[in-house]
């Protein structure tokens, strides 16, 4: 499972790492063709792009698992 440490050598999320609490949850994926919280693969290390694993798309949310289900009004 990826973690935010994983992500914060990603310029787009300097800034966020002020604001992450690690008891708020593992690092999620949320894919927006899919509607749904995925796995998702990730093609070069330290790259910021991320591929569904189910419909091998590349829409992908990321975030906390609470706030992706609060965002998107999803059944936990």
């Amino acid at each position: 499972m990826t973690n935010f440490w994983d992500l914060i050598n990603i310029e787009e999320f300097w800034d966020k790492r002020l604001y992450f609490s690690e008891e708020r949850g593992e690092v999620t994926f949320y894919c927006k063709d899919c509607k749904d919280i995925v796995e998702v693969e990730r093609p070069q290390a330290g790259g910021y792009t991320f591929i569904c694993k189910v419909c091998g798309g590349k829409n992908i949310a990321i975030w906390t698992k609470q706030w992706l289900i609060e965002m998107y009004k999803l059944k936990k």
